[in-house]
């Protein structure tokens, strides 16, 4: 009863109705009632997608976006008739390089915010994020989570600040949240 009381009036806003969405209870199957703990923070329920991606990082920029960073065909209802396979294999170059253009945007501006200081970088995608994306974020040491649900987008830019951008063209540093401690922690087979 006592965590209940605590995590409500850690959600409490001078002037406003309590939101009770803000507190969520998670259940870890492997655990007993004895292990239960508040968390002040934010816990989602999936971790970075990529082995080499930080598992640990403090003072992070948060970017929360609903943008898709994975190849996608088209899903035009028509006919696409080459004639060559050298044509068709440009097509296909075509359209990875508007997805590679986005993941470099965000890699440009974690590398103008966080280099030469102790700031990480974490990006927090309601879309997916391709394999070919995922290396590219973790070879710039870059946390990349993707397909984050909804409510967990709310809840990152009222605990963290910034707001959840649509398009990666034009970010400012005004776009992003920031966490003094964002960490993976792997619960039995669950990250």
């Amino acid at each position: 009863a006592e965590m209940l009381a605590d995590a409500v009036l850690l959600i409490k806003r001078d002037n406003l109705p309590i939101d009770l969405h803000m507190v969520e209870i998670q259940t870890m199957e492997h655990q007993t009632d004895a292990d239960s703990r508040l968390v002040r923070g934010l816990v989602l329920d999936h971790g970075g997608r990529h082995p080499d991606m930080p598992k640990s990082l403090k003072n992070a920029y948060i970017l929360t976006c609903n943008v898709s960073l994975e190849y996608e065909k088209s899903d035009v209802n028509s006919g696409f008739f080459y004639a060559s396979a050298d044509q068709r294999e440009k097509m296909v170059d075509a359209e990875r390089m508007v997805t590679d253009e986005k993941v470099h945007k965000i890699i440009a501006l974690k590398k103008r915010l966080c280099d030469g200081t102790d700031k990480g970088f974490v990006v927090i995608n309601q879309k997916g994020i391709d394999p070919q994306s995922l290396d590219l974020l973790a070879r710039a040491g870059i946390l990349g989570l993707r397909r984050a649900k909804r409510r967990n987008m709310e809840r990152l830019t009222l605990a963290c600040g910034g707001v959840a951008v649509n398009s990666v063209d034009d970010l400012e540093e005004s776009d992003l949240g920031f966490a003094g401690s964002v960490y993976e922690q792997v619960l039995g087979e669950d990250k």
